[in-house]
Order: structure tokens, then sequence, then C-alpha cells
């Protein structure tokens, strides 16, 4: 009856990269459009050298390296007065003696003392005491700056002025600075950099824009009408260089130009008061969320992303399908194989050696095909190594009025002409073999009933019916059945389950077919005078059509597959979702 089917055919961002000087006034910020702050993040450093970050990564403070701050058993030579930041991954904090103290990947490039300077006092003290920092876009180098206005450059960092070439005379002499510099940042490409005043005023130098300072903002200053709630300590700016914050010695924080407001400590209890602040990279992450999927034999590619990384990423993945590789810039491309779905875990590391990972899904769909067949209608999954097909779906019935040649023969008789079944079985689409089990309906000569049988079937011998009730199963009903090979080699189990009455059927069999491919089917059954008429019937829903694969099986095709006889379509897939599908007569 189910007979072999004709051959089927196949169908931290780096914060400006520097430590940028960070105009902050107030605790309490005045209304400004903003930009997203999720790019940006910066990091204060307090005179102890404790560090609070923002948004970015915490990378350690001159407590980590055992000092205990302004006091006690390991106190500074002098205070930390500013912070900058790597691109790398770290930053610098700056005393006010003119030492350097480097943490994470940031590289100590010298600090005054390697001019033969000996600091606030000795044979040849500073001027005036250091009060700033920035660094060079590849952390390369450094400037320190005084509260003069004085620049000491060191590294691969160029002098591109000081207060002195405006004509400013210092902390004294005929034309001094309205307050003391407290801070410094430099442009993005390195090229300039601004000074912050203690009073909030912002000169800039080389390349650097002014983009305001908290004058602007209609603040007067260390006194005046509307003088600062405490005086401006440092600076940092934007990666862009775009804008830039100041920061207060309360932890208050003023953004200028493209610079967003993220924070601060402002009316915070701090153990010692805020000395600068620097721009660092937001916490490194993988942002890709979902792959998007692939299909078997078919070029694909996709590109991760990562967010607040500092420099170049370099990314790397594993258990990838055989066929698609990653590249260092994060893209995985290629032509996948098989169908199925893969566990990705993907690395990237940023060029300060910070480590990110993810594990995604990716999933490779078979190649879809379409082909005609005379006897079948539904999906088939082939070129793979099959060793169980399983699914569920509802017992179809026999529409009225059938085809004239349904009633041809005994009146009371089952027709020898039409009939329709569906089932699931693994091989047949491409060879000789198969094995399948499913249920048959037939109609009853001369009337409008039809005998519905459970039945099995393993080719080339004649089907096996559970049951010579025409009454077990019934049209609607839900129907599992479970076709797999044992534990036991080329022992394969049949079951059967009426889930609306309970009633199931079962039996082992030997079975040595090559499992080169999986169906879902409606067919026209086969018999000994050929190929029948396909019985109207109502449509057929198969949910959860699934298999399962001999080691190293795979698949890379699906076939959507319509029945055509005497020239006309008669039965197709019609629809189907993520878990099912549907096959109507036409």
């Amino acid at each position: 009856m189910v007979r072999k089917a004709r051959p089927i055919v196949a169908i931290v961002l780096l914060a400006a990269s520097l430590s940028v000087m960070m105009t902050v006034h107030a605790s309490t910020r005045l209304p400004r459009a903003r930009l997203s702050s999720s790019h940006y993040g910066y990091v204060l450093a307090g005179a102890g050298g404790a560090t609070y970050s923002f948004g970015s990564t915490n990378y350690g403070s001159t407590y980590s390296d055992g000092l205990t701050g302004l006091t006690g058993a390991h106190p500074l030579s002098a205070p930390v007065v500013a912070i900058a930041t790597d691109p790398a991954g770290g930053y610098w904090m700056a005393a006010k003696d003119g030492g350097v103290f480097n943490f994470g990947n940031a590289a100590f490039h010298g600090s005054t003392y390697s001019y033969g300077i000996t600091g606030l006092g000795g044979s040849h003290p500073l001027n005036a005491p250091i009060v700033g920092m920035a660094a060079t876009p590849h952390g390369n180098g450094y400037w320190l700056v005084a509260a003069d206005g004085g620049i000491f450059d060191f590294g691969s960092a160029k002098f591109y002025g000081s207060t002195y070439s405006y004509g400013i005379t210092g902390l004294g002499g005929s034309h001094p600075l309205s307050a003391p510099i407290v801070g410094m940042a430099a442009t993005p490409n390195g090229k300039g950099y601004w000074m912050a005043a203690k009073d909030g005023g912002v000169f800039n130098f080389g390349n650097a824009a002014f983009h305001g300072s908290t004058y602007s903002y209609g603040i007067t200053g260390l006194g005046g009408s509307h003088p600062l709630s405490a005086p401006i300590v440092g600076m940092a700016a934007t990666p862009g260089g775009n804008g830039y914050w100041l920061a207060g010695a309360d932890g208050g924080v003023f953004d200028f130009g493209t610079a967003s407001f993220l924070g601060s400590e402002g009316g915070k209890s701090i153990p010692a008061p805020i000395v600068g602040i620097g721009g660092m990279a937001a916490k490194f992450s993988i942002t890709t969320t979902s792959l998007p999927n692939a299909t078997s034999n078919q070029a694909y590619s996709t590109t991760l992303s990562a967010a607040g990384g500092a420099g170049t990423n370099t990314w790397s993945a594993t258990g990838l399908p055989a066929g698609l590789s990653m590249s260092p810039s994060g893209v995985i491309s290629g032509m996948p194989g098989n169908a199925g779905t893969a566990s990705v875990v993907v690395t990237v590391t940023d060029q300060g050696g910070q480590v990110a990972t993810a594990r995604l899904t990716l999933t490779t769909n078979p190649q879809l095909a379409t082909s005609v067949s005379p006897n079948w209608s539904g999906y088939i999954v082939q070129n793979g190594a099959f060793n169980g097909v399983s699914a569920t779906f509802n017992v179809a019935g026999l529409t009225s009025p059938q085809p004239s040649v349904c009633n041809t023969g005994s009146s009371g008789s089952l027709s020898p002409n039409c009939a329709t079944a569906e089932w699931v079985g693994v091989d047949g689409a491409n060879n000789a073999d198969l094995i399948q089990a499913g249920v048959v309906e037939v109609p009853v000569v001369g009337t409008s009933s039809y005998c519905i049988q459970p039945w099995w079937e393993i080719l080339p011998a004649p089907p096996t019916y559970f049951t010579n009730s025409c009454n077990a199963v019934a049209a609607g009903d839900s129907v599992s059945v479970d076709v797999y090979e044992t534990t036991t080699a080329n022992l394969w189990e049949i079951q059967i389950k009426d889930n609306t009455n309970g009633l199931s059927y079962s039996t082992q069999q030997s079975y040595a077919g090559p499992g080169a491919s999986a169906e879902w089917i409606v067919e026209a059954p086969t018999s000994s005078q050929g190929i029948m008429t396909l019985s109207p019937y109502t449509p057929v829903t198969f949910t959860n059509p699934s298999y399962s694969l001999a080691p190293l099986g795979g698949v890379d095709q699906q076939t959507a597959v319509v029945m055509v006889q005497n020239g006309s379509e008669v039965s197709a897939p019609i629809k189907s979702t993520s878990n099912s599908f549907t096959v109507a007569y036409q």
C-alpha cells in the first residue's frame, strides 16, 4: 500500500583616548541638551590617590601600590593632583611634586624628577606645584601642567605653548593669572591641549577648540555674584575632542560641547577632596546579542561589535559550524555545510588586553528547494545520516464527494483505486529503501464512509497494519509517530500513539537502510496497480517535526514536495511556522 515514492529531485569608549581636561563646577549641572551617555565614561582621582569610576573600568589606585593615602604608615610624598587615561586601558596619576603613578596598561614615560627637578623643595624645586596632566592619543607620552601655566612634556608629547605664550606671567609679575591653573586635557590627535583654571576659566592651545568655561554659565569664578560652589580642580575631554568636562573639588561636574553628564560625587561624603578627572572607556563588552541564521551551502557573513574597548579589537571564535570562520576584525563568514544549531563562543581582546566573551547561537537552516512528485506532498530533509524521525499530526478526514474512480468496485468494499496516507519515515527520497509509519484513509465504495488504520512499512515488503479495525483511530485525532534506531545497530523502534483516545502501537524491526533522508508526508499510496488516486482530504498539520542524526551526520537541504496527478496539483504544503507545517488538498 504505502510504497516507495518515485525518486524526488533534491531540491572607559576610550574617553578622548587621553587624559582630558574637565571643567567641573558645582555639584548641580545646568539643563542642557545631552548626547547619549553610553559612549563615554570618566574616573575621578582623590588627593589621597583613591579613584572613583563612572561608566568605565577601574584599574586601581595608589592604595593598590600599598600606599596609605595622605597619612598612615606609607603616605604619599605629595598629594595626587591629576589623572589622565591611556587608550590601551589604564591611567596615570600625577602628584603635586611632579611624581607620576601608572596603572593598568599605562606605561611610565617620566616625571619632573627625570628633568633633575627636585619636587617641591630641594636644590632645584618646581617654580609652581604640578596641578594637571594629559596623555597623547596612543598613550606614548603625556604632559604635566603646573599651577603657573608651565608645561612639561614626556615621551611623544609635544609642546604647543603655555600661559606664558599669551604674555601671562604665571602666578605673579605684571600680568598674573586670575586664578591658578588646576588641570589640562589633550585633543584626540595630540596636536593641542586645554588648560583649566581654578576659577573655571579655560585656555586652548594648538588645535584645541574653545567650547566654553564656567563663565559661559554665568558663574563668576571664585567670587562675585554667582561664585562656584567649590573650586575647579580638573579637566577631561570627550573622545572626539568636541567637548570637555570640568570637575570641582566637591566632586561636581560641568559639561561643555558634546560632553554628557554621567554623574558626580557632588553632595556625597568623600574621604578627601576631588583633585582631577579623566575620560575613560566604557566597560568593555560585546554588544552583538544574536547571530542571523545561515543557510546550508550559501554564502554567509555577519560582523560583530563591541563597546568600551581601547584601540583596535581582535576577535576569535570557537564552535563555528564547518565552513565558517571569524576574522580578527570580527567578521564571521564562509559557506556552512550541514544544517543544525551551533553554540559559538566569541572572544574579543582590545589593544590594552581587556577581554570580553559571549556565547551566541548560530542556526544553519537547510537549503530550501521545491520538487514535484506523483504521490508525495510535504517536506523532506536529506543529505544527512538520519537515525530517527518523529512528528505529531491530526488524522485526515476524507471529504465528499470523492472522485468517481474511488467508487469503482464492489459496494461496501475498500476502494482499490483511491486512498490518502500521512506518515513520517526515513529514506525513500533518493533511494529504494524506506522505513515509515503513519495512518491511512481508504474510501468505502458506494458510501461516504472510509476506513482509517495505523500501519508501518519497510520496503520492499508491503505495509503491516497494527489493527484490522477501521475504528481504532478517528479523523481529527492527534497522532504521534516516532521511528528511530535503538542502541542495537539496525534494530529500529516504531511507535504510534493516538493522543486523543490513548491507544498506542509499537514494534521493533530490523532495518539497514542508509538513512539518507527524513520525511513528513501526505501520500497517494501505491498498490499492485501503481500509484493510486489521492482521495480528497481535510488539511493535515505536522507539529514538532524532528529528526535525529547518526554521529557526524548532517543536513544540507530541505525540500518542499508538491503532488501533481494527471497534470494538476492535488496536494501541497501551504503554510508553516517555527514548529509546524500544513499540507492540504488543492
